[in-house]
């Protein structure tokens, strides 16, 4: 079994940091059926939903640039800003949803 925090200066070294988590831990072949006998397991996986939620933020973030368009040829600035807003915080949430730490869904077995 090899705990990752025990590595890490060597995973830093290799610039793999965005790619690990500290706190996994992997184990050979052997030791993982020793392990499965008794314990629980968590699987993760990326629901339908997530995909669901990330296809509306983009919708979010195309309404906010309608929203910008109308503002800017109409000369309604309240509308503009509005859009301006509708498109910033649309795009930050679609890269917190799209990123692997907050997309998977974590089972108990």
């Amino acid at each position: 079994m090899i705990r990752v925090k025990d590595i890490w200066g060597d995973i830093e070294k290799e610039g793999l940091v965005e790619y690990v988590s500290k706190y996994e831990i992997w184990f050979k072949k052997k030791e993982i059926k020793e392990f499965l006998k008794n314990k629980r397991i968590l699987l993760k996986d990326t629901g339908m939903l997530v995909y669901f939620i990330i296809i509306l933020y983009f919708l979010a973030i195309v309404a906010g640039f309608i929203y910008l368009y109308q503002g800017i040829t109409e000369g309604i600035g309240h509308r503009a800003l509005f859009g301006v807003a509708v498109i910033l915080l649309g795009s930050i949430a679609l890269y917190i949803w799209s990123s692997n730490r907050y997309s998977v869904v974590i089972f108990i077995l």
